[in-house]
């Protein structure tokens, strides 16, 4: 995966993901090369339907929706933020026991992490 990127979004919330839409829509053909969207997971839950969810008026498949399906022009990254340097405009990962995840720079940075 590259190192440089237009636009770094963190975090696959609805936030996140309206951001990327519009930058895909903005940008069209050329996003997949100038956004990169971080997640934790690689699927969108749709939390206002989680009650509906818990009283089994609906199955939880209704309320998930893989990320990569959502986003077709965009590149996804799976991984947890263990550090963000605003100044330089890098993020750091968490590897979390798995292979180590090489730090990215971006030239904007849209923090979407939730509350």
């Amino acid at each position: 995966m590259k190192k440089n990127w237009d636009v770094v979004i963190l975090g696959g919330g609805f936030a996140g993901l309206t951001c990327a839409k519009r930058l895909e829509r903005l940008w069209r053909e050329k996003s997949a090369q100038r956004i990169l969207l971080v997640s934790a997971e690689n699927y969108f839950v749709f939390q206002p339907f989680l009650p509906e969810v818990i009283g089994a008026s609906i199955e939880p498949r209704h309320v998930t929706n893989p990320i990569r399906i959502v986003l077709r022009h965009c590149a996804l990254m799976r991984a947890e933020v263990s550090k963000i340097h605003l100044d330089h405009r890098r993020v750091e990962f968490d590897a979390d026991g798995g292979p180590e995840i090489e730090p990215i720079e971006a030239n904007h940075l849209v923090l979407a992490l939730g509350s």
